[in-house]
């Protein structure tokens, strides 16, 4: 199994400063993640979630026996969800990067499979980096009010980056 050395780390870590546009293009980047994530992403959420309780009040039901289930369905859901895309992300991304099509990322049992197994622990540890990435990201937005713009564009940055080096590394390609 294929497995990350300290260079490896090194270089993910320090990949977004290497441009001398690094700032701008990481704020760039912060800009449009937040007109998407509000926009097309949060708004209909939020107003559909306030069309639903709305009605509820209309017609005198409890919100929480309709709402739970439904929410705690799809957390369940979305967690799933999350972890089958945690281990596929990384192997479907580098065909995509690699100017394969979508038809090959599809390719479950031919290519994304043999990939996770065999840089399963590479995965790993790049989830692991992914997740600290996000940490900071979320600290960035929360904390310092600067994620939005900042710190979540270095996040999804390193994150891709990490799935790079992964593939290069990779005896399958």
């Amino acid at each position: 199994m294929m497995s990350l050395s300290s260079a490896d780390f090194s270089e993910i870590i320090h990949y977004p400063w290497r441009d001398p546009n690094w700032f701008s293009k990481l704020c760039g980047q912060g800009a449009v993640l937040l007109g998407l994530s509000f926009f097309i992403i949060g708004l209909p959420f939020l107003i559909g979630y306030g069309v639903r309780c709305t009605q509820l009040a209309i017609e005198q039901k409890p919100l929480l026996s309709i709402v739970l289930f439904s929410g705690m369905l799809g957390y369940l859901l979305t967690l799933a969800y999350s972890v089958v895309l945690w281990f596929v992300h990384p192997a479907y991304m580098p065909l995509l990067a690699t100017g394969r099509t979508i038809r090959d990322c599809l390719k479950i049992k031919q290519y994304i499979w043999p990939y996770i197994k065999t840089n399963f622990v590479a995965i790993l540890i790049g989830l692991a980096i992914g997740y600290l990435a996000g940490l900071i990201g979320s600290a960035g937005l929360f904390v310092f009010l600067i994620g939005g713009l900042f710190t979540l564009p270095f996040a999804i940055t390193v994150s891709n980056y990490t799935n790079g080096v992964i593939y290069r590394h990779s005896p399958l390609k």
